[in-house]
């Protein structure tokens, strides 16, 4: 109906009925902003928590992940049948371990597996297990000095980006 009045004459109701959208669009420009102010507030984040992310994987002091690896195996012996979890418990393992069973204990190291573990959580066919992945992720950023640190910086950086990114869907 609106429609069809507003092609006969502008009326009060469709004035109003623009007014409002109009102010809904402002206020949400207000939160979305434009794309310069967003590739501003990333490169902001990264400027903070790059270099924390870099010093933690660069970290000389040995990372002790005899506790996960445990933990792993205790969850591979509970849940033989899930396959699921099997199969990304098994790649946890074999990144956490060298060829000869050796546990890794560089943070480089340790950090590329918490990053596959990231993508195994992303991950559609994983969502039934992503509790028990997420518990071994923060379990693997805890082991490794200064990691946490990273991850709180980048977190607290990206409320902004978010919001920005949310405005700016809900604009289009």
């Amino acid at each position: 109906l609106q429609k069809q009045a507003s092609e006969i004459a502008p009326t009060p109701y469709v004035a109003r009925g623009d007014a409002q959208n109009a102010a809904r669009l402002a206020s949400l420009r207000t939160v979305g902003q434009d794309n310069v102010a967003l590739a501003a507030a990333e490169k902001a984040r990264s400027s903070a928590a790059g270099p924390l992310y870099e010093a933690a994987r660069q970290g000389r002091s040995p990372v002790d992940t005899a506790g996960i690896k445990a933990k792993i195996d205790s969850l591979l012996s509970r849940n033989p049948g899930n396959r699921e979890l099997v199969s990304e418990l098994a790649n946890i393992r074999r990144g956490l371990v060298d060829e000869k069973g050796i546990l890794r204990n560089s943070a480089e190291e340790v950090a590329s597996v918490v990053d596959g573990l990231k993508t195994a959580i992303r991950d559609e066919k994983n969502k039934f297990i992503a509790g028990s992945l997420r518990t071994l992720q923060t379990d693997l950023e805890k082991a490794i000095p200064g990691y946490e640190k990273a991850q709180s910086t980048f977190k607290k950086m990206s409320e902004p980006v978010n919001q920005m990114q949310v405005g700016q869907y809900l604009e289009k």
